[in-house]
């Protein structure tokens, strides 16, 4: 498996893995394939993916604000979950965040995805949530890690 940044070419393979995804909605083809493409232009901005024999298993888009890596989305196909890919996949963005000087890692979650374990798993910590639009129940769940 290589983990290398994101290529055109690899936009049909990624529309795959969000739409065999848990927990996104309907619009989550179109937001992300627009988030990709467009922020692909920008110096601050990356999308990483996992290939393993010339098939895109995952992958992660990432930000960066100021100190800080945000990362947007990560899916793993379900295939080939819980094998390390996830992990690796973090680990090469933060590679890429420290160029920047960055100190920490961010991301939010919605409370739909069954991720949380693997993020408390590999180092991240709970730092907050955000309530849903009725105010019952929260909508998204943020974690941070520290970038060493």
């Amino acid at each position: 498996m290589i983990i290398r940044n994101f290529k055109a070419g690899d936009m049909p393979q990624i529309e795959k893995l969000i739409a065999e995804a848990e927990g996104f909605g309907p619009g989550s083809v179109d937001y992300t394939r627009t988030n990709i493409l467009n922020t692909e232009k920008l110096g601050n901005a990356q999308t990483f993916v996992a290939e393993k024999g010339g098939k895109v298993v995952g992958f992660c888009d990432c930000w960066i604000w100021s100190e800080a890596i945000e990362m947007e989305n990560l899916i793993v196909g379900k295939a080939h979950r819980e094998k390390g890919i996830g992990t690796a996949i973090i680990g090469h963005a933060e590679q890429w965040a420290r160029k920047f000087g960055c100190n920490s890692f961010i991301l939010f979650t919605p409370n739909t995805i069954k991720s949380t374990p693997f993020y408390v798993r590999i180092g991240f910590r709970f730092s907050g949530f955000t309530m849903n639009e009725e105010g019952k129940g929260t909508e998204s769940l943020y974690f941070w890690r520290e970038i060493k």
